[in-house]
């Protein structure tokens, strides 16, 4: 399942991306980069992992990665560290199972 534009939008916003509309200037402010871009950053393993896994971390989450051969299917877990709250998702794509447990943090 892909997430919809306003999951995106949602989702790059709890991670400190902004949309802003500066003197008519309208875009996509990333935090390491001072300028601003026309759309979001596109949801890959990079981004995911320069933006988003430093925000579940500061929520205490810890993430685990596998790949089970048998199945043909990433899981990634998400363990918070003090309620032991426990997030997992399977997928055939690394990024998409990732990006969804990531968004049952972030929501």
């Amino acid at each position: 399942m892909k997430p919809t534009k306003g999951q995106k939008k949602e989702f790059w916003e709890r991670c400190g991306i902004q949309y802003t509309n500066h003197q008519g200037q309208e875009g996509w402010v990333r935090p390491d980069i001072d300028f601003a871009f026309s759309s979001p950053p596109p949801i890959t393993l990079d981004n995911l992992f320069k933006y988003a896994i430093p925000e579940i971390i500061k929520r205490d989450y810890e993430p685990n990665i596998y790949y089970w051969w048998s199945e043909e299917l990433w899981q990634v877990d998400l363990l918070h560290f003090s309620t032991e709250k426990f997030i997992s998702k399977k997928d055939t794509e690394l990024v998409d199972a990732l990006y969804w447990a990531i968004w049952e943090v972030l929501k």
